[in-house]
């Protein structure tokens, strides 16, 4: 199975669950749906299926020739990049997520729903 395969089983789980969003952000998922091997990266997936990969300027090129099939966003603050544009429902990892930056996308997606994935 290939990464854009990964990515459209995530998609169609998401619409199954009503979830509008997932954010993945433990970088052995990250590179399971992407390629994407940098050691700083997070991942949005919509429940359509558009990906958006999210790395600081130290993996640019590397996201570009690993990930080329996603939309890359280049920034320093990770979850707020993550989060942008991302509402309703939304799944993220749970078991894996800091209660600080629990805090923080509840913090950035203000009304949003948010779920284990």
């Amino acid at each position: 199975m290939n990464h854009a395969a990964r990515r459209d089983a995530l998609a169609s789980s998401l619409r199954q669950h009503e979830y509008d969003f997932g954010l993945v952000t433990a970088l052995v998922n990250v590179r399971y749906l992407t390629g994407f091997t940098g050691s700083n990266g997070a991942l949005k997936v919509a429940a359509d299926g558009t990906a958006t990969l999210v790395t600081d300027g130290r993996y640019k090129d590397q996201a570009i020739a690993e990930a080329p099939d996603v939309e890359r966003v280049i920034a320093r603050d990770l979850l707020e990049a993550l989060c942008a544009g991302a509402s309703g429902r939304v799944a993220i990892e749970s078991h894996t997520v800091s209660v600080d930056d629990h805090t923080r996308i509840e913090k950035l997606l203000p009304g949003a729903d948010l779920c284990s994935l």
